[in-house]
């Protein structure tokens, strides 16, 4: 089941979670997503999704911030330039 994009006005932005090294999507709470619930966060500018992605990432190397527009068209994608995912043998 997947979660449909919230309705946002044109100034408004969505950002959503992620796991860096897979994509996997990740609840508010930074589990991983697994078909209910709801993950996005909404916020009235680009720069206060920018400050709460950065601020998450800083915190949670492993995780990337996706910032998307009222389209549902990513603006956005912060990661913490810091990590390095491990090469898996």
């Amino acid at each position: 089941m997947s979660v449909k994009f919230p309705a946002i006005s044109n100034s408004q932005f969505a950002l959503v979670f992620c796991e860096s090294d897979t994509g996997i999507v990740l609840y508010k709470d930074l589990q991983r997503f697994i078909g209910q619930g709801d993950y996005y966060y909404v916020f009235d500018s680009l720069k206060e999704a920018e400050n709460f992605a950065l601020e998450i990432t800083n915190e949670n190397p492993n995780i990337d911030g996706v910032i998307y527009n009222h389209e549902n068209s990513r603006v956005k994608t912060i990661s913490n330039e810091s990590y390095i995912p491990q090469i898996r043998k």
